[in-house]
C-alpha cells in the first residue's frame, strides 16, 4: 500500500525527491501518512480536495479486498505543530482582588429596566360652585 501511494504522489508533485510515505499498521486499520514539500501540497490535495479524495477512494477499495481500513493523511514536510506561536505561561500569582466599592459594569446591550410610572390618583372633577340665583330684576 505504501508503495502505491508513493508512486501516485511522486507522479503528481514537482519535487518527487521530497515525497515520503509512512505506514502505521494496526489490527484492523492502517494510517498512511504522506509528506510532501510545502510547494507541492496543493497538487496532492487538488481542487476542492478531489485528488486527495480519489486517493482515499482507491485506499477504500483496496481495504475492502484486504478487509482492512486505511486512513490517509497529508502532512507538509516542514509542518510545525501549531501555525501560531505558543502563548507565554502566566506566572502563578494570586489574582488581584476586586475593590468592593465598585459595582460590576452591566453589558451595554441590555438596557436598564425602567421603573414603571406610578398612576396618578384620579382627581374628582371639580364641580362648579353653585351660584346663587340671580335676583329678579324689577322693571
Amino acid at each position: 500500500m505504501k508503495e502505491l501511494i508513493e508512486m501516485i504522489a511522486k507522479s503528481l508533485v514537482d519535487n518527487p525527491d521530497n515525497v515520503q510515505v509512512s505506514q502505521i499498521d494496526g489490527e484492523q486499520s492502517s494510517i498512511i501518512e504522506l509528506k510532501v514539500a510545502p510547494d507541492d501540497i496543493g497538487k496532492v490535495i487538488g481542487k476542492e480536495g478531489r485528488t486527495a479524495q480519489a486517493i482515499r477512494t482507491i485506499l477504500g477499495a483496496v481495504g475492502m479486498k484486504l478487509k482492512k481500513r486505511f486512513n490517509f493523511e497529508i502532512i507538509e514536510k516542514d509542518e510545525r505543530p501549531h501555525p501560531w506561536p505558543e502563548p507565554e505561561p502566566k506566572p502563578e500569582s494570586e489574582p488581584e482582588p476586586k475593590p468592593e466599592s465598585e459595582p460590576e459594569p452591566k453589558p451595554e446591550s441590555e438596557p436598564e429596566p425602567e421603573a414603571e410610572p406610578k398612576p396618578e390618583p384620579e382627581a374628582e372633577p371639580e364641580s362648579e360652585p353653585e351660584s346663587e340665583p340671580e335676583p329678579e330684576k324689577e322693571e
